[in-house]
């Protein structure tokens, strides 16, 4: 219809209101991209919003995990602690060595967990859309704490994988199967003497292994308190632009 009307204008040599027709054109065209480029900027906020609370979430979950694998990792480093001490003591009973070379071997070794979860920090990357997020100190925080991740990752598992190492000479060598709970029961019981002198026979070796699953925990207790307290940062920064 407008078309036709400014065909008419033309042909009636009415310039002036051809100019008026051009104007609603030109006018209605502005406003037709002002909209869509409003649609799209809701739409991209709401996606913005949308993977802060994702991540937010994922944080959240990995503040949970941290603060629970450190607080086994110091009660299995404490139990090491007392064994150590004990071993050092002379004399000791044999009951009272049996039973911390039991709690060392069966609650001492086992190494912390550092697997945080990254799913929705790895598909904005991955999909390009971690410009989406407008704030770029959280943008930036949350790249630097994924890079801590990463790090924190590789010492756990190069930490752990090291210490493995010396798993051979004191689950076969010394035969600490017999002391860990989990496979005490395959084994006929031995007098607390028999076990004592055993322990004994194996001082230096159980004492370094026990020193070394210390060490490995005191430093993954290290790499979870930072991942905790940066976590924690971002995501104070993420709750307050939500």
């Amino acid at each position: 219809m407008l078309l036709r009307r400014i065909t008419e204008h033309v042909r009636a040599q009415n310039w002036f209101a051809v100019g008026i027709d051009f104007a609603i054109v030109v006018i209605g065209v502005y406003i037709g991209i002002q909209v869509s480029n409003w649609n799209d900027e809701v739409r991209v906020r709401s996606l913005e919003a949308s993977y802060l609370s994702r991540v937010g979430d994922e944080l959240i979950s990995n503040i949970e995990m941290f603060e629970a694998e450190v607080a086994a990792a110091r009660d299995s480093r404490a139990v090491l602690s007392n064994f150590i001490a004990v071993m050092e003591s002379q004399p000791s009973a044999d009951e009272k060595l049996v039973n911390h070379a039991r709690e060392y071997l069966s609650a001492g070794v086992f190494f912390a967990k550092f697997r945080p979860s990254q799913a929705t920090f790895d598909e904005l990357k991955s999909t390009g859309n971690l410009d989406i997020i407008q704030d770029s100190g959280i943008r930036e925080a949350l790249i630097e704490l994924h890079t801590f991740y990463q790090d924190g990752r590789d010492v756990v598992a190069t930490n752990s994988n090291w210490a493995t190492q010396m798993e051979g000479a004191v689950y076969l060598g010394f035969d600490a199967f017999r002391f860990d709970s989990r496979t005490a029961a395959l084994f006929s019981e031995q007098p607390a003497a028999v076990a004592a002198r055993q322990i004994r026979d194996n001082r230096d070796l159980l004492i370094r292994h026990a020193a070394l699953s210390y060490w490995v925990k005191d430093r993954s207790i290290e790499i979870l308190d930072g991942a905790t307290d940066r976590s924690m940062s971002v995501l104070q920064k993420i709750q307050s632009a939500l």
